[in-house]
């Protein structure tokens, strides 16, 4: 059953976001059904403009043509939301994106927001995060972005894909986001990791599920 399936893959969408944190909910997600495209942002609570800078992040996506061009979606990003800074503050965000084409999962990522996906009991990180110590990052959309990640895998029936803000992973374990990724609801992920009050934060995911009509 494991051919070229393209043509009859459908994927299932969710989002979901929160806040048990002082300030107001920094983070933004965006799905595209049509263009199978979604991102989700963290605004950086230290600098300026948190929630406009993600905002102008997660609609890059806007733009999105092919996973070819995912890099530029981050450039265009970077260059908005630096504008929004005031000296001598910043602003900066995360950016995850994720695009689906052909039975491909393009990923592209800034910042320590993540992607995982879970296949059969199996979990895995599909991005690779900036973050420096507790709180700081070395690479951020609106500063100084030294890398933008990449990673592509070929997707298979019922896998399931969940892209967060780090409100989710410092809140459950591997264990418990690889339980919960079984629910398919990024409101149950969020929902949980806001009861565990590790770390108080603004929480967000987007699910995608895969299967075939």
């Amino acid at each position: 059953m494991m051919g070229d399936l393209s043509g009859k893959m459908k994927i299932e969408w969710n989002s979901y976001s929160d806040s048990n944190s002082s300030h107001d909910n920094q983070d933004s997600v965006l799905i595209n059904k049509e263009k199978k495209v979604c991102a989700i942002a963290d605004g950086v609570t230290s600098g300026v403009k948190g929630k406009e800078a993600s905002q102008i992040a997660v609609h890059s996506i806007d733009l999105y043509t092919g996973p070819e061009k995912l890099n530029q979606l981050f450039e265009y990003a970077h260059e908005k939301v630096s504008k929004l800074a005031i000296y001598p503050y910043y602003s900066a965000t995360t950016l995850v994106i994720g695009a689906i084409q052909k039975q491909i999962l393009y990923i592209a990522s800034v910042g320590d927001s993540s992607a995982f996906l879970k296949r059969g009991n199996k979990i895995q990180l599909l991005t690779e995060s900036d973050r420096l110590g507790i709180a700081s990052l070395s690479s951020a959309i609106g500063t100084n972005i030294k890398e933008i990640h990449r990673n592509e895998i070929k997707l298979q029936e019922n896998d399931a894909i969940l892209f967060c803000t780090d409100g989710v992973t410092d809140n459950l374990n591997e264990s418990e986001l690889a339980s919960l990724m079984d629910t398919h609801s990024s409101r149950n992920v969020v929902t949980v990791a806001l009861n565990k009050k590790i770390k108080r934060d603004d929480i967000s995911a987007i699910f995608a599920y895969v299967s075939y009509a």
